[in-house]
């Protein structure tokens, strides 16, 4: 505090500091913050029973992908990938789910192009889940491309959507390629935000800051540091 500020800290401003260091502020874990990442990447299933979807991480990003492991095909996950531009399913119990968390409240439109170019195989299924509607749409792509729009649909903040690619039949070459953008018209206003798929594609995120580390990031932008001789 003393080297910060240049000078000893005032007795009100050193309880508000062992106040924030003991107290803090609530702080989300980094794969619960939808307002700052709201893509996620995962690999499971859809109950057909229940139609509840069973969402799990991916656990290895390569640098350009997440997936199973190291390796294609990993010993437990298959070929089940997910990149900026697609991916490719594992078996009939690991389709890739590409999962978006709505920051916002408002009415959502999908517009998409699920793409499949190889002459073998039998092609991929690609289906959209809203929590609150169930499936929304559901496509097959085999050698060609077909759109993927789903019309609007209301949505609250915090709703799941699930972008679900499974293999149909055979897991054999079944790379494919999925535009997503996906548009909130806000309730309170109408005002539009977009996001999209291949730009929201990201790693790892970085951990939250602890509490010591957020009250060194506020003395280093204080006046009594910035303009220190």
């Amino acid at each position: 505090f003393r080297f910060a500020l240049g000078r000893n800290p005032s007795p009100q401003e050193a309880a508000w500091a062992i106040d924030f260091l003991q107290n803090g502020l609530a702080t989300d874990s980094a794969d619960d913050q939808p307002q700052r990442r709201p893509w996620q990447f995962g690999w499971g299933s859809r109950d057909e029973s229940t139609g509840q979807v069973s969402f799990h991480s991916l656990p290895q990003f390569t640098g350009s992908a997440w997936q199973g492991g190291d390796q294609l095909p990993d010993a437990k996950l298959g070929w089940a990938m997910l990149n900026a531009d697609g991916g490719h399913p594992g078996d009939a119990g690991h389709a890739t789910i590409r999962r978006f968390i709505a920051p916002t409240s408002g009415t959502l439109r999908i517009h998409g192009t699920l793409a499949h170019s190889s002459d073998e195989g039998d092609g991929v299924r690609a289906r959209v889940v809203l929590a609150r509607h169930g499936i929304v749409g559901s496509w097959t792509a085999d050698g060609a491309e077909v759109s993927t729009n789903v019309d609007a649909r209301e949505i609250e903040a915090g709703d799941v959507v699930d972008f679900l690619v499974d293999c149909r039949d055979s897991t054999s070459h079944d790379s494919y390629r999925w535009s997503l953008t996906v548009t909130i018209a806000h309730a309170a206003n109408g005002v539009k935000s977009v996001w999209n798929s291949a730009e929201g594609f990201h790693g790892p995120l970085p951990a939250p800051l602890s509490n010591w580390e957020q009250i060194a990031q506020a003395l280093l932008m204080s006046n009594e540091f910035v303009y220190v001789d």
